[in-house]
């Protein structure tokens, strides 16, 4: 595997550093966070202008910023139904890179 890869990142995160600590959840829950991640990864999320891992909260308008502990439906741009994402809005928010594929497995 590519360790540079969006995937790689991702998984890298979820399981190294992510405190929301989901490899012991439910598989949906877990399969959400980790698409969610590789969208950031593959979009060069610490490039964005709002909600990046590392941005202030404040500059996040509409949710916390990506990779934060809380749920993933409470990242900024996240809408969701109950606690499954149903929509990613992201408008002149400097995204880069590829929406991966990752995102078809996404059941909202």
């Amino acid at each position: 595997t590519n360790e540079l890869s969006a995937q790689s990142k991702a998984l890298a995160w979820i399981t190294h550093v992510d405190s929301k600590r989901v490899c012991h959840q439910p598989t949906a829950e877990l399969i959400q966070r980790y698409v969610a991640a590789v969208f950031y990864f593959a979009t060069e999320g610490n490039d964005w202008v709002m909600c990046s891992h590392d941005s202030e909260p404040s500059l996040c308008l509409s949710g916390d910023p990506f990779l934060s502990a809380s749920h993933e439906c409470e990242w900024g741009g996240i809408s969701c139904s109950g606690d499954v994402i149903s929509e990613i809005v992201f408008e002149k928010n400097n995204l880069a890179g590829f929406l991966p594929e990752e995102m078809a497995s996404l059941s909202a």
